[in-house]
């Protein structure tokens, strides 16, 4: 693997992929009772609870995927869109989606459910998937 092969950009797709793999496991929102925000894993939803957050997960493992091969084994992928394009997309697809997310919350305690802060987190990643997928489309081809 020849990591000095990954550009700037190639480098923020893969840590926005990371965050939001982290940020998946962290609760996304809270049951809030008369007694105040209980935090018991029971009453918590993380991203891996709802259908959107593992479309989100694929979105940015599929984008990360795009940047991988040209490390491993120097290949390029040869797709009908260009890498940087097809990575931009999916970065944008699932910040779409997880701003979605916010907005939908949870069914199953009607509208006693609130945002957790560490929702931000799967957030900024794959926002930080899009921006490394605008910044590799806007690098000049070799």
């Amino acid at each position: 693997m020849d990591v000095k092969r990954f550009s700037r950009a190639d480098w923020i797709v893969l840590a926005g992929a990371l965050i939001t793999f982290v940020g998946m496991f962290l609760p996304w929102y809270r049951l809030k009772t008369p007694f105040g925000i209980l935090s018991l894993p029971s009453l918590e939803d993380t991203g891996w609870q709802s259908s959107i957050g593992i479309a989100i997960w694929i979105l940015s493992l599929v984008a990360a995927s795009l940047v991988l091969p040209k490390a491993i084994a120097r290949l390029e992928l040869r797709l009908p869109i260009p890498g940087p394009l097809a990575i931009m997309a999916c970065g944008g697809l699932a910040t779409l989606l997880m701003l979605v997310k916010l907005v939908d919350k949870p069914t199953g305690g009607g509208t006693y459910w609130s945002l957790s802060g560490y929702v931000v987190i799967p957030l900024v990643g794959v926002a930080l998937v899009a921006l490394g997928g605008f910044l590799k489309n806007s690098e000049p081809t070799s």
